[in-house]
Protein backbone atom coordinates (compact mmCIF):
# COMPACT_ATOMS: atom_id res chain seq x y z
CA UNK A 1 0.00 0.00 0.00
CA UNK A 2 2.23 2.84 1.18
CA UNK A 3 5.66 1.15 1.24
CA UNK A 4 8.52 3.26 -0.14
CA UNK A 5 6.41 6.40 0.07
CA UNK A 6 7.80 9.68 1.37
CA UNK A 7 6.11 12.40 3.38
CA UNK A 8 7.09 15.86 4.54
CA UNK A 9 5.67 16.96 7.89
CA UNK A 10 5.69 20.72 8.46
CA UNK A 11 4.80 22.00 11.92
CA UNK A 12 6.43 24.57 14.18
CA UNK A 13 5.44 22.45 17.19
CA UNK A 14 8.26 19.90 17.46
CA UNK A 15 6.19 17.45 19.54
CA UNK A 16 3.37 17.36 16.98
CA UNK A 17 5.80 16.97 14.08
CA UNK A 18 7.55 14.05 15.80
CA UNK A 19 4.23 12.40 16.67
CA UNK A 20 3.06 12.61 13.03
CA UNK A 21 6.42 11.27 11.80
CA UNK A 22 6.20 8.28 14.17
CA UNK A 23 2.60 7.58 13.19
CA UNK A 24 3.52 7.69 9.51
CA UNK A 25 6.32 5.21 10.17
CA UNK A 26 3.71 2.82 11.62
CA UNK A 27 1.86 3.16 8.30
CA UNK A 28 4.99 2.37 6.30
CA UNK A 29 5.64 5.95 5.15
CA UNK A 30 9.04 7.54 5.76
CA UNK A 31 8.93 11.21 6.70
CA UNK A 32 11.14 14.25 6.91
CA UNK A 33 10.25 17.06 9.30
CA UNK A 34 10.42 20.82 8.76
CA UNK A 35 9.82 23.34 11.54
CA UNK A 36 8.81 26.20 9.24
CA UNK A 37 7.43 26.97 5.81
CA UNK A 38 10.83 28.22 4.66
CA UNK A 39 12.55 25.02 5.80
CA UNK A 40 9.84 23.00 4.03
CA UNK A 41 10.54 24.83 0.77
CA UNK A 42 14.25 23.99 1.03
CA UNK A 43 13.54 20.29 1.58
CA UNK A 44 10.85 20.23 -1.11
CA UNK A 45 13.23 21.61 -3.75
CA UNK A 46 15.66 18.72 -3.22
CA UNK A 47 13.38 15.71 -2.66
CA UNK A 48 10.26 14.12 -4.05
CA UNK A 49 7.41 13.76 -1.58
CA UNK A 50 4.23 11.82 -2.19
CA UNK A 51 2.38 13.74 0.49
CA UNK A 52 2.97 16.87 2.57
CA UNK A 53 1.30 17.43 5.96
CA UNK A 54 1.32 21.16 6.58
CA UNK A 55 0.32 23.10 9.69
CA UNK A 56 -1.74 26.18 8.82
CA UNK A 57 -0.72 28.45 11.70
CA UNK A 58 3.03 28.94 11.65
CA UNK A 59 5.07 32.09 12.24
CA UNK A 60 6.69 33.93 9.33
CA UNK A 61 5.07 31.84 6.56
CA UNK A 62 1.63 30.34 7.20
CA UNK A 63 0.41 27.14 5.60
CA UNK A 64 -1.48 28.93 2.83
CA UNK A 65 1.58 30.85 1.67
CA UNK A 66 3.79 27.75 2.00
CA UNK A 67 1.32 25.79 -0.15
CA UNK A 68 1.37 28.43 -2.88
CA UNK A 69 5.18 28.38 -2.84
CA UNK A 70 5.30 24.56 -2.94
CA UNK A 71 2.96 24.55 -5.95
CA UNK A 72 5.18 27.13 -7.66
CA UNK A 73 8.23 24.89 -7.12
CA UNK A 74 6.33 21.98 -8.68
CA UNK A 75 5.73 24.04 -11.82
CA UNK A 76 9.45 24.86 -12.11
CA UNK A 77 10.76 21.36 -11.45
CA UNK A 78 8.88 18.60 -13.30
CA UNK A 79 8.77 15.89 -10.62
CA UNK A 80 5.05 15.30 -10.24
CA UNK A 81 2.41 16.80 -8.00
CA UNK A 82 2.50 16.13 -4.27
CA UNK A 83 -0.65 15.87 -2.21
CA UNK A 84 -0.80 18.67 0.37
CA UNK A 85 -2.85 18.05 3.50
CA UNK A 86 -3.60 20.85 5.95
CA UNK A 87 -3.17 20.02 9.64
CA UNK A 88 -5.31 22.42 11.60
CA UNK A 89 -7.88 22.86 14.36
CA UNK A 90 -10.12 25.01 12.15
CA UNK A 91 -9.98 25.89 8.48
CA UNK A 92 -11.28 28.21 5.81
CA UNK A 93 -11.79 25.51 3.17
CA UNK A 94 -12.25 27.97 0.29
CA UNK A 95 -8.96 29.69 1.12
CA UNK A 96 -7.22 26.34 1.54
CA UNK A 97 -8.40 25.02 -1.82
CA UNK A 98 -7.49 28.31 -3.51
CA UNK A 99 -3.92 28.03 -2.16
CA UNK A 100 -3.58 24.52 -3.64
CA UNK A 101 -4.29 22.22 -0.69
CA UNK A 102 -5.88 18.85 -1.44
CA UNK A 103 -7.28 17.69 1.89
CA UNK A 104 -7.54 18.38 5.62
CA UNK A 105 -6.58 16.62 8.83
CA UNK A 106 -8.17 18.25 11.83
CA UNK A 107 -6.24 18.46 15.10
CA UNK A 108 -6.30 16.65 17.37
CA UNK A 109 -6.29 13.45 15.32
CA UNK A 110 -5.64 9.76 15.90
CA UNK A 111 -3.70 7.20 13.93
CA UNK A 112 -6.85 5.96 12.18
CA UNK A 113 -7.55 9.54 10.92
CA UNK A 114 -4.03 9.75 9.53
CA UNK A 115 -4.37 6.28 7.98
CA UNK A 116 -7.54 7.34 6.15
CA UNK A 117 -5.70 10.28 4.57
CA UNK A 118 -2.68 8.14 3.63
CA UNK A 119 -4.89 5.42 2.17
CA UNK A 120 -6.86 8.00 0.17
CA UNK A 121 -3.89 9.83 -1.35
CA UNK A 122 -0.85 7.56 -1.31
CA UNK A 123 -1.41 4.61 -3.64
Amino acid sequence: MSKNKRALVVDDDEAIALMVKLQLRKLGVSADVAASGAQALDLFKDKNYDIVFLDIQMPEMDGFEATRELRAIEKQVPKGRSTIVAMTASLDEVRARASGMDDFLFKPFRLDNLKQIVDKWVA
